[in-house]
């Protein structure tokens, strides 16, 4: 019988959630629209607009709290809304417009009685939940995305959900007494009220001068690591500028070394060093710079496997060129395991294909953007393979292997709905191309 009955209670609180994101989900996009269409500006047709609006959204959201109990309910419903939005205000941590603060409050209009279902099984959290999603949506709505005021967002919320549990905490007495010592009188109920909403928000006048110091300790916290993020890919960048002289350098005097050999006459030194360690030097210079071009990519877990992938391919005497452009504040755009295992079955597939070519080359570019990453993985091919494309899923001219390497990449991609897989054959290269948008 306790199962059955956790059972309904389980479905009963999935359609009050249901009913509940329905009106949320209308405020929003009425939200939505009156900013993407600027109804509240200056214009006065515009202005009769958005009070139209925002008259029929009030009456709505009032007929919808009420629908869900009775008056005095009706009236802790909008008093925690209220409290709620005008905290927000005085505490001016996020620049809303005045009409932000309007539709949080009516997005806050949670009836008493909606969540009867919800409150038994999930207690206080199931209102927690709510106010986190209210505010992360407004300040993406207002701001356009989270980023960089994702510490301002958990700020508010943090305030939120304790103005919450207070006001719960306070509205379960107040309701006792109103019903129980003054009979329902309504009177009682609004000075009770009135003095509860008083004085959490002059509370939260009182603290908001030290919430917007803490704020902004923490902004200068991330502001500061930003800037040694900054420091540490200009370093990077200059490195590898002062690197790319030194090679051409290093190379041309080895190649000096070499006309002194030339001139030795010592036909066993000539050879050994035009066989041994000219080409050896060549290799590590290239190698050096190479690996050095990975240290701008964010992830230290994908720069050990470029480098094992790289040193492989210069081992292999395959020829390749490398192409990092990594922007700040930009990451690799999946999980490490991931992408890890995409690139390393791409580029396998990359060195087998040409490893076995006489003037076979890999070309690795990797774009992370901050609106997006990419990976492209190209390798030259032979008339075989272009005629008979055998670079295909489940298909392999591998000893001993299934082919089924692209098949594990396309399951691995399929998890992700904003990252794409492209793969072209044309002249003389195929071309394996990942593209990851920011979610």
């Amino acid at each position: 019988m306790q199962e059955i009955d956790l059972y309904f209670l389980l479905i009963d609180s999935i359609r009050e959630l249901l009913v509940y994101g329905l009106y949320a989900t209308i405020i929003v996009v009425i939200a939505f629209l009156v900013k993407k269409y600027k109804i509240a500006s200056n214009n006065k047709n515009k202005t009769l607009v958005a009070a139209f609006v925002m008259l029929i959204t009030t009456l709505g959201a009032i007929i919808y709290v009420d629908s869900y109990g009775v008056r005095s309910e009706t009236l802790l419903s909008l008093a925690l809304a209220f409290t709620m939005a005008a905290e927000l205000y005085i505490l001016q941590i996020l620049d809303y417009e005045w009409l932000d603060y309007y539709f949080i409050f009516l997005t806050l209009i949670i009836p008493q009685r909606l969540f009867n279902s919800g409150d038994t099984l999930f207690g206080i959290m199931i209102f927690f939940v709510i106010v986190m999603c209210i505010v992360s949506l407004f300040t993406k709505i207002r701001f356009g995305h989270l980023r960089g005021r994702v510490v301002s967002t958990f700020v508010e919320y943090t305030y939120l959900a304790l103005t919450l549990y207070v006001f719960k905490w306070f509205e379960n007495r107040i309701y006792y007494i109103f019903r129980y010592k003054y009979s329902s009188s309504k009177l009682v109920l609004i000075v009770f009220v009135g003095m509860m909403i008083f004085l959490l928000l002059e509370v939260t006048y009182l603290v908001s001068n030290k919430m917007k110091k803490l704020i902004y300790l923490m902004h200068s916290i991330l502001e500061m690591e930003k800037e040694s993020r900054q420091t540490y890919y200009k370093r990077i960048e200059e490195n590898l500028i002062n690197m790319k002289k030194i090679r051409h350098d290093i190379k041309n005097v080895f190649f000096t070394m070499g006309s002194f050999v030339e001139k030795s006459g010592d036909e066993e030194m000539k050879k050994y060093f035009w066989e041994n360690i000219y080409p050896f030097a060549s290799t590590e210079i290239d190698k050096n710079y190479a690996l050095s071009k990975i240290m701008k990519i964010p992830s230290e877990q994908l720069r050990a496997l470029l480098q094992v992938k790289i040193t492989e391919i210069i081992q292999l005497k395959i020829k390749f060129e490398l192409d990092i452009v990594v922007d700040e504040n930009s990451d690799i755009g999946m999980e490490i395991l991931d992408i890890s295992r995409i690139l390393g079955i791409l580029l396998d597939n990359a060195i087998e294909a040409t490893k076995s070519q006489d003037d076979g080359k890999i070309i690795i570019v990797i774009r992370c953007k901050t609106s997006g990453s990419s990976y492209i993985i190209k390798n030259t091919i032979t008339d075989e393979m272009r005629k008979n494309k055998s670079i295909q899923k489940g298909v392999s001219t591998k000893e001993n292997h299934d082919g089924l390497g692209l098949i594990v990449v396309d399951k691995i991609v399929a998890k992700y709905p904003s990252a794409n897989l492209n793969s072209i054959f044309n002249k003389e290269l195929f071309i394996q191309s990942l593209y990851i948008l920011k979610e």
